[in-house]
């Protein structure tokens, strides 16, 4: 519940921070608003991405598998992000508010010899 948390907070710090990992100023002035907006969101989305990444590679082994949800958190916030961009930043965010939540409103599916509950990125 705390790695959940402190993950929740990091999402929700970087995604308030935009400005923080755009050009600076000068390389502004010499492009466009679009351009520059879009450069700044790629390079916010490869750096959550990055971090979804980490967490699957050093974090999750040593918490073992145990969530309850099909695909893991994780995964849905890879496909969340690779799909929607920003919007997957939020969708991530409030699947991780609900996770293990409601149980009873998600489809019940069997996955390697364990009852998970579906809850795919649509």
């Amino acid at each position: 519940m705390k790695i959940k948390t402190s993950l929740i907070m990091i999402l929700m710090f970087m995604s308030l921070n935009i400005n923080s990992m755009m050009n600076s100023p000068t390389e502004f002035e010499k492009s466009n608003i679009s351009n520059y907006e879009q450069k700044s969101n790629s390079y916010l989305l490869v750096s959550l991405i990055s971090l979804v990444k980490f967490y699957q590679t050093f974090i999750s082994p040593i918490k073992q598998e145990n969530c309850r949800m099909y695909p893991s958190c994780s995964n849905y916030s890879l496909k969340a992000i690779k799909k929607y961009g920003f919007i997957g930043i939020l969708m991530t965010t409030d699947r991780l508010h609900r996770c293990g939540h409601d149980l009873q409103l998600y489809q019940t599916i069997l996955t390697k010899d364990s009852i998970r509950y579906l809850d795919m990125v649509k």
